[in-house]
């Protein structure tokens, strides 16, 4: 049997009331014969269905006054008057309270699933700054009591745990900042400061940066403009650097092969150019790269760490990326190397 989607308390006073007229007039025709056509009958049934509708419809809502206050004040997070509990009650039905609290249950499940979720990763981001910091304070700690256990008298040692404690200040003094970035991005303190420039100028500014890094490395730098005129775009000229520079010495960090290389390439796309930045490196698993551009995701943590870095640079990229309203990509295959791309609004 299926019901009415809506069932009000008032529907159910007036099916009670005229079952208990039916029944009733059913049992006068039992007992005795019943004179329909006087009028005392006919108004003695009608104030029976008055009184009966009338009394079930004061019992049922007392009834449901009692039970709804106790669903919605489980359900409703502001708090709510005896007339607000009978307005919704009247609005919705008994199906309708029904259904809402269906979606409330379901929404619950997914705001608990959502919390489980922040909660682990909150769990793996403490973990992973902790043993991000862990590392070059303890190397700090120990460089220090070594000198002074009388290893500052020895010119031999000093200057060089000296060395080494400020490449550890150094290594902290950059997470700490760029978690500072990362922060400011995430809570709307950094807007870019859109302006017209060359990124083929940009690119090879950023070249230049790395050009020693990159010798040492033995990696070759190339650069192609695939589109037609010359790539001026509009964004943020400092933001874009940074993210051509992250994923440059992301690429250089990570090239073990003969004859390295990181090129950049620029590609047109009508109303907006697409920057790719490929290497030939040891490239990432497809299991790794939805999880790439998480806060200090590393894909080998061991061998990353020996690499250097904070393990934000690739957070970084994808903050601004995203300020900029644009998108951002990545493929790789292991053992062959890794494309980054991501676009930017072209001024035509």
């Amino acid at each position: 049997m299926t019901f009415k989607k809506y069932v009000s308390s008032n529907q159910i006073a007036l099916i009670a009331a005229t079952l208990v007229c039916l029944f009733t007039v059913g049992l006068a025709l039992i007992l005795r014969h019943v004179q329909w056509t006087c009028w005392f009958t006919i108004i003695t049934i009608v104030a029976l269905f008055l009184c009966s509708y009338l009394v079930f419809q004061f019992l049922l809502k007392k009834f449901f006054e009692n039970r709804l206050k106790v669903i919605y004040k489980s359900i409703y997070s502001k708090k709510k008057t005896r007339d607000d509990f009978l307005r919704i009650h009247r609005e919705l039905g008994l199906s309708g309270v029904e259904e809402e609290v269906q979606n409330w249950l379901l929404k619950q499940e997914v705001a608990l699933e959502k919390m489980q979720e922040l909660e682990a990763y909150r769990r793996e981001f403490l973990g992973n700054i902790s043993h991000e910091l862990k590392t070059p304070v303890f190397n700090i700690q120990g460089y220090i009591s070594t000198l002074l256990d009388g290893a500052i008298n020895d010119s031999k040692v000093n200057r060089n745990y000296l060395e080494r404690t400020e490449t550890s200040l150094e290594r902290m003094i950059s997470i700490i900042n760029d978690l500072d970035i990362i922060s400011k991005f995430e809570n709307n303190q950094v807007v870019p400061h859109y302006s017209e420039f060359n990124l083929e100028t940009l690119v090879k500014e950023v070249f230049d940066d790395f050009e020693i890094k990159a010798k040492e490395r033995g990696v070759q730098f190339s650069f192609r403009n695939k589109t037609k005129s010359e790539p001026i775009v509009y964004a943020d000229n400092q933001q874009i650097k940074q993210v051509i520079s992250n994923l440059i010495e992301n690429s250089i960090r990570y090239l073990d092969k003969d004859d390295p290389y990181a090129k950049v390439t620029i590609y047109d796309m009508h109303e907006k150019v697409l920057v790719e930045i490929s290497d030939n490196g040891i490239g990432v698993a497809e299991s790794d790269l939805l999880r790439i551009f998480e806060r200090f995701y590393r894909t080998d943590k061991a061998r990353s760490r020996e690499r250097g870095g904070s393990g934000l640079g690739l957070a970084i990229v994808r903050h601004i990326i995203n300020a900029h309203n644009q998108n951002i990509s990545v493929r790789s295959t292991l053992g062959e190397g890794t494309t980054f791309g991501f676009t930017l609004d072209k001024v035509n």
